[in-house]
């Protein structure tokens, strides 16, 4: 009754060409796929406008003032 479904007493059996191919195949696919969303995602984005250029100028600031004349000290 479990001579069947025991995995020891099977014979080891070669892999058909179908089981063969089946990894690569899937691979294959699921590549292309991925390739082609990359793709769709990359033609599809819109065009961003231009960002305004904001321009601003600086200016040196003004010289202090001339010292205050100091006061004669009388002795």
């Amino acid at each position: 009754m479990f001579e069947d479904a025991l995995i020891e007493s099977q014979r080891p059996k070669k892999p058909s060409r179908r089981k063969l191919m089946t990894m690569p195949i899937a691979l294959l696919i699921h590549g292309l796929i991925v390739v082609v969303v990359l793709f769709v995602n990359f033609w599809m984005v819109d065009k961003l406008p231009e960002p305004s250029i904001q321009v601003t100028f600086y200016s040196a600031p003004p010289p202090p003032p001339p010292p205050a004349a100091q006061r004669e000290r009388r002795v």
